[in-house]
């Protein structure tokens, strides 16, 4: 039943494709079409209470059928003959060059799938929310806000999820899970290919952008993960280029398209805010001072239907955290500047970039901090732009998904900018306006975040969406246009080999070892970024299994690590017993609990020896989470256990 979703997805696609739209057109409205359906579906099904695997079979079975049949009908009364020949009649432009890109992208999306396809959701935030919110959704039949100590899993954007939660019902199993990202990080290099399309370049430049977009590496890395940065990457994309294609046709179908596009970023990360914040912006602002008087006002009525009809798409999800957490949402370290000043823009500036300049010669990066250093002076540690408890320092280089940066892109996003007046570029003001977009959107993010040393994931989108402006400045060197794009896709390529199979937390290369695949062997790729909790996790999973109790209580720390236990219970993709429920609850979302439930049968709870600074939060000596009387059964370095007297 997990082909469900595809097929759906291939029978939209090609309907699109017959009625008149483009082959990569197609697939990324198709995309958009999904993700409505699975926004549209989860909201009303949890408003019965009723996000069962039944449920979700059933739905999904309805709409491809549908699709299907009407994609059959599609094909019975249209000149099939015509449309492909007319419709795919590009490929016939195919060279060896195009062959040759097409190549590079299919070595690293190949090896992508398949480490997305045998590890097993492993990134920290995935185990500590990103999964745990799933898990916990498959057992309340409901996406409402639930009791927990750690409230990202009820307050963060969470679209990528509900996909993953979709994927996690029809497989029951979390073996899909990592695809979401993947066929996200395929949508994304097809949408860049599209707006490279849009500033007029030939079909050669088109495929290096999709090589640049292909090759940077924190995409690489998250490709096979369970992070939301792909997903949203895709949204921002596609809303850049219906937002640009809109405004230059002003037809409905784009209309509707950039819209959903807008409503989807926002509902998946917080970070779209401040990305399609800078693209709708310029590119809107251009367009209202480039068109004529009399059609300025539609313009702009369209553009503000546009925002308002994606804003009622996260209804649901506003509304829901609105009437738990208020307009305060959240009780996590403030990821937000304390102050807004000339400075404190600056030392955001230099410092993320400063991310993505390290290299494997540590002489090299100490010679970088000190430069960096000598630049920011005493701004490099100020605590009113850098995330408590952390301390600036430039990076090692590094092929973990959370510390991974972007040299070689970043390199090339500079020279793009500095050669842009001297180039030949045939859609100026289109081009310039996008632009004018990326640099938009990395001061609003330098204005608003606080810096922290895991941020280069959050500039993905960003470099994603120079992959079409790196490729349109390449085009204008028309003297060497050939031998600059064999030689940038191979530089970027070449690059990008090690973060595609070597992998820090699931490697490429390490699927030779027979471990792997083995259930022990899966079992502890869970805990890869955190290997010294596996003992006490497994023990403690198995006495709650063997006790046989339907009712256990979590005492967590914020950043503790959650979803491995709902996966050793074997409750992760199905609803039943144990039911895990958190217990002492201090934030808002306390209002949430059941008074009238009894103290469960076991309480569980971490705790946190190291009292660490960055994933602190964690339960230390004391637990105050035993309503009743609880005799200690269970006492591990990391885990403790208690069951309750009356049992």
């Amino acid at each position: 039943m997990i082909a469900l979703p595809f097929l759906f997805t291939i029978g939209t696609a090609i309907s699109l494709f017959l009625k008149g739209s483009g082959l990569r057109d197609s697939i990324t409205r198709s995309y958009l079409v999904v993700f409505l359906f699975i926004v549209a579906s989860t909201e009303c099904l949890s408003f019965f209470g009723a996000v069962t695997s039944d449920a979700i079979h059933l739905i999904w079975a309805v709409v491809t059928l549908a699709s299907l049949a009407f994609m059959s009908f599609l094909l019975l009364h249209a000149d099939r003959r015509a449309t492909i020949e007319g419709r795919l009649g590009i490929f016939t432009e195919y060279g060896w060059y195009e062959a040759f890109f097409l190549l590079m992208i299919s070595c690293i999306l190949v090896a992508t799938l398949t480490v997305a396809l045998v590890y097993p959701p492993n990134n920290w935030d995935s185990m500590t929310y990103h999964m745990a919110r799933v898990s916990y959704w498959i057992q309340n039949g409901s996406i409402d806000v639930y009791p927990t100590a750690n409230d990202r899993q009820t307050h963060n954007p969470p679209l990528a999820e509900w996909a993953i939660l979709h994927f996690q019902l029809l497989g029951h199993s979390d073996r899909f899970a990592n695809v979401i990202q993947w066929i996200s990080f395929i949508v994304s290099i097809v949408v860049s290919t599209l707006i490279a399309k849009e500033f007029q370049l030939s079909l050669r430049a088109q495929w290096l952008t999709a090589v640049v977009a292909a090759t940077v590496p924190t995409a690489i890395l998250e490709s096979s993960s369970t992070q939301n940065d792909l997903v949203v990457t895709s949204f921002c994309m596609s809303f850049a280029y219906f937002l640009i294609r809109f405004t230059r046709t002003l037809s409905a179908p784009d209309a509707v398209y950039c819209s959903l596009s807008l409503g989807l970023a926002l509902l998946t990360k917080g970070t779209a805010y401040i990305y399609c914040c800078a693209i709708g912006l310029t590119i809107g602002f251009t367009a209202l001072v480039m068109i004529s008087q009399p059609r300025r006002l539609a313009l702009l009525n369209r553009l503000a239907l546009i925002v308002i009809a994606a804003l009622l798409l996260n209804v649901g999800h506003f509304s829901r955290t609105y009437l738990v957490y208020g307009l305060k949402p959240t009780s996590q370290t403030p990821l937000l500047n304390d102050e807004i000043s000339p400075m404190i823009i600056y030392s955001n500036l230099v410092r993320n970039a400063a991310l993505h300049i390290g290299t494997p010669i540590d002489a090299v990066n100490t010679y970088s901090f000190r430069a960096i250093a000598f630049l920011l002076g005493n701004q490099a540690n100020d605590p009113r732009s850098t995330l408590q408890t952390t301390a600036f320092s430039i990076p090692a280089f590094s092929l973990h998904e959370d510390y991974a940066g972007n040299l070689l892109h970043l390199g090339l996003i500079v020279l793009a900018f500095l050669a842009l007046p001297f180039v030949a570029i045939s859609n100026k003001t289109t081009v310039y306006c996008y632009a004018a977009s990326l640099l938009c959107g990395v001061v609003l993010h330098c204005i608003l975040l606080k810096w922290q040393p895991w941020a280069t994931r959050y500039h993905t989108t960003v470099f994603m969406l120079s992959a079409p402006f790196i490729a349109v400045v390449c085009s204008g060197i028309r003297s060497i246009q050939k031998q600059l794009f064999v030689g940038l896709a191979c530089g970027l390529f070449a690059g990008g080999v090690p973060f595609v199979i070597s992998n820090q937390t699931r490697s490429f290369v390490e699927l030779t070892n027979n471990s792997i695949f083995s259930p022990g062997g899966q079992l502890e790729s869970y805990f890869v970024n955190r290997p010294n909790i596996s003992a006490d996790y497994k023990a403690a999973a198995n006495l709650i299994v063997q006790e046989g109790v339907g009712d256990v209580g979590l005492c967590l720390g914020y950043d503790d690590y959650e979803y491995p236990l709902f996966v050793l219970v074997g409750r992760h993709a199905s609803a039943g017993a144990p039911r895990f429920r958190h217990v002492g609850v201090l934030d808002r979302s306390q209002i949430k609990d059941n008074p009238h439930l009894a103290p469960p049968a076991f309480v569980l709870a971490t705790k946190r020896l190291d009292e660490d600074k960055v994933h602190g939060k964690g339960r230390q000596v004391v637990d105050p989470c035993l309503a009743a009387d609880h005799v200690l059964i269970f006492d591990a370095p990391t885990v403790r256990i208690w069951r309750r007297r009356s049992l």
